[in-house]
């Protein structure tokens, strides 16, 4: 209010002046309410913040492939090794990982929308789960088709040659 009363205002002769000033009086029970209002949304806002870091960690942990298992094999390390047989136990836990971690893996990748990155994150999961070397070396085969496709000089990449082997050129 002060800044627009704090405006001179004139008349087109400038004969009259006006300038004004304002202040408002709030009771103390009326002004501690609002501080405090203001302080629990404040609260709000930074447990919320915080809890949303703390869940982005924790879904970049069960979205990886060597340090997802381990953390969640650990979680439940005492329900693995109560009674029982433990074998069992550590396999329903795995099992129970995997699904848990294509879901997540699906909807992180479902989130993405920069292109560029969804193609990082689907090459990382190909590279996540090959096993073999003749997987690897069809990957690798794909990929070079597609950068020779694309027209990109890769000087740094190997052939595969024989046994799916990289073969440094």
């Amino acid at each position: 209010m002060n800044s627009k009363l704090g405006q001179e205002i004139s008349d087109h002769e400038q004969r009259l002046w006006v300038v004004g000033h304002v202040r408002i009086r709030v009771p103390k029970p009326t002004r501690e309410t609002a501080l405090r209002r203001a302080a629990e949304e404040e609260a709000l806002r930074s447990a919320h913040a915080r809890e949303t870091v703390e869940l982005d960690l924790l879904l970049d942990r069960l979205t990886d492939p060597a340090l997802g298992p381990v953390w969640w094999v650990r979680r439940y390390a005492d329900l693995q090794f109560a009674t029982g047989d433990p074998e069992m136990k550590v396999k329903s836990v795995l099992k129970a990982f995997k699904e848990l971690q294509k879901t997540l893996h699906v909807a992180k990748i479902d989130q993405t929308s920069d292109e560029k990155l969804l193609v990082r994150r689907k090459i990382e999961e190909v590279f996540s789960i090959i096993e073999d070397e003749e997987s690897l070396s069809l990957a690798l085969q794909v990929m070079n088709r597609t950068l020779d496709h694309l027209g990109i000089n890769r000087p740094e990449v190997g052939e595969v040659g024989e046994a799916g082997r990289v073969r440094n050129t």
